[in-house]
């Protein structure tokens, strides 16, 4: 089934009055891209035990990690402009250690469109500007901070250097 693309000027006008509309799962399961991103090593490192740590506290929770990543920014793009720079204020600046990694994900287009349509909606509501890559860390560090009040720990178990395929869920 063919779909019209939606232009750019009505993703900003579903943003900004808050009706971003999503194609269903079935929809967005084949329509993939790649999304590219620049990640602080430590925050990079605490996603992937939080990921981790939502396989066994999560039913919920996808069992790959870029599912997991998919699922924490469609999450993040959905709450309102206010909403997010509230979350950003309590998160408070990103831990730097002056290493980092570049990575990417494959991700529905949805979730690309509706990130990008937030951002756009920041920009103009709030005059708060992100760029892709602060969008994603935003995302995952707020689910990091879930999946810590969930565990009942600021300290999550470490991650393998390496994740596995489909791990076991606990």
């Amino acid at each position: 089934m063919s779909t019209k693309r939606r232009s750019l000027r009505d993703r900003e006008t579903q943003a900004i009055t808050g009706k971003l509309t999503h194609p269903d799962a079935a929809t967005a399961a084949g329509a993939t891209t790649r999304l590219g991103t620049y990640w602080h090593l430590g925050t990079f490192e605490t996603a992937k035990s939080a990921y981790l740590v939502d396989l066994d506290t999560a039913p919920e929770a996808p069992s790959g990690f870029a599912h997991w990543i998919n699922r924490v920014i469609d999450k993040h793009a959905r709450l309102s402009p206010e909403r997010r720079a509230k979350l950003a204020h309590t998160l408070g600046p990103e831990p730097k250690d002056g290493r980092g990694v570049s990575r990417s994900f494959t991700v529905a287009q949805a979730t690309v469109a509706a990130m990008e349509a937030a951002i756009v909606a920041d920009r103009k509501t709030l005059a708060r500007m992100t760029s892709r890559t602060e969008f994603v860390a935003e995302a995952v560090r707020a689910a990091i901070t879930e999946t810590r009040k969930r565990y009942g720990s600021h300290q999550l178990p470490p991650a393998p250097a390496r994740l596995p395929n489909k791990p076991p869920r606990g």
